[in-house]
C-alpha cells in the first residue's frame, strides 16, 4: 500500500502575509456597515437602531470571511 506523498507546507511568511489584509478588510467592512446604517437611520428617523444592526451584521460577515480563509489556510 503506497502512502500519498505530502504536500510541501507553504512557508509561514506566505500565512501571516495572506492574512495581513484582514485588518484592512476588517475596518473597510465596519466602516461602510457603520455608514449605511447611519444613512438608515436618518432616512427612517430611528435613533442609532440600523447603525447598530449593521454593525453587527458587518462584524459577523467579517469574521465568517476570517473563518473561511484560515479553513482554506490549513488545507493547503
Amino acid at each position: 500500500m503506497k502512502k500519498n506523498p505530502k504536500k510541501p507546507h507553504k512557508p509561514n511568511a506566505f500565512r501571516w502575509l495572506a492574512l495581513t489584509g484582514y485588518s484592512a478588510q476588517l475596518g473597510v467592512s465596519i466602516y461602510a456597515s457603520a455608514r449605511l446604517g447611519q444613512w438608515l437611520d436618518l432616512s427612517y428617523q430611528t435613533d442609532r437602531t440600523w447603525t447598530l444592526i449593521c454593525v453587527l451584521l458587518g462584524l459577523f460577515v467579517s469574521i465568517t470571511i476570517l473563518l473561511q480563509q484560515l479553513k482554506t489556510l490549513n488545507h493547503d
